[in-house]
């Protein structure tokens, strides 16, 4: 497993866990703006991406041992937005930024041949978020400046963009495809209601949008991360009010698990109560681990784990 933060000095620093310690911190050099955003493409290569300095999104690959040079794939990601990116059909990436115009844009490389920028349009504010589905292909989800949920789907071409839902958001949206017709996404509802709320896709009963207005009362701060270690299950991780990592779990028929803070023990790289919203990953399961920032911009990690049956 490896976990990439952006340090201090702009640079983006990198540890591993080999299954049983962590690897000390390791610079990659770089001069970045944005939170980074890596993804795997087969079992022996790893990109990472991210705003740099001059405005414009730039890449770093590991190719077994061995990390390439930075470069830039041009793009004008809106300040303090990141990128989304994804694996698709096991030898292509999708890259979605927000740009300075508000719109998505999206580009797709396909190893050293890359298409250029296009425009998606849209309208949205905060990160964008975007899933694989292998029925239908490519989600890209994000919040559009009304507030609400939006969605653009690639299936041998894009479609208009959706409103699937009638709430009003005031984060960025988190979403996890744990079925090839089934994609799930939570998001913080507006001030005063302080409920998750949770949308879904459910093609296994009637292609149809299922929407949650009555989801656990949530008194967070920030963005929701999502992690599915299998079928029928989303496991969402916020960072409350207090300050403390906040766990819910959806069972599908089995419904909502509300447990208060995240169970499993902790183990922490360094720091203490966590000050940004976390990210959780899945990579086996019944386990999840789970990032956040602490205080003076340390990492901490929480490990979640579980018997499956």
């Amino acid at each position: 497993m490896d976990v990439f933060v952006v340090g201090a000095d702009k640079a983006l620093r990198t540890r591993v866990w080999n299954g049983s310690s962590w690897s000390a911190w390791a610079s990659l050099g770089g001069s970045l703006t944005s939170a980074p955003t890596a993804v795997t493409l087969g079992s022996s290569r790893i990109h990472v991406f991210a705003r740099g300095s001059d405005g414009a999104v730039w890449c770093r690959a590991l190719t077994g041992m061995t990390w390439g040079d930075w470069f830039s794939i041009g793009g004008t990601p809106a300040a303090g937005s990141s990128p989304a990116v994804v694996a698709y059909n096991g030898a292509q990436l999708d890259v979605f930024i927000r740009g300075t115009d508000d719109h998505i844009w999206h580009r797709a490389t396909f190893g050293p041949r890359q298409l250029p920028w296009e425009d998606l349009g849209g309208h949205v504010t905060g990160n964008p978020a975007a899933v694989v589905r292998v029925s239908e292909g490519l989600d890209v989800l994000a919040r559009g400046t009304d507030g609400k949920l939006r969605r653009k789907v690639w299936s041998s071409g894009w479609s208009a963009w959706q409103v699937p839902g009638t709430a009003l958001i005031e984060s960025s949206p988190a979403a996890v495809a744990w079925a090839p017709d089934r994609l799930d996404i939570y998001a913080r509802r507006v001030a005063g209601d302080k409920r998750l709320y949770k949308i879904e896709w459910d093609g296994f009963q009637g292609s149809k949008w299922i929407e949650q207005m009555s989801g656990p009362v949530c008194d967070m701060v920030g963005d929701p991360t999502v992690a599915s270690w299998g079928w029928g299950r989303s496991d969402i991780f916020v960072q409350g009010a207090d300050g403390n990592l906040w766990h819910y779990a959806w069972t599908g028929s089995g419904g909502w698990i509300l447990g208060g803070t995240a169970e499993g023990h902790a183990a922490l790289l360094e720091g203490g109560p966590i000050t940004s919203s976390p990210v959780a990953i899945s990579w086996k399961s019944g386990r999840i681990d789970v990032f956040a920032l602490g205080p003076g911009g340390a990492l901490v990690h929480k490990t979640y784990e579980t018997q499956v049956p």
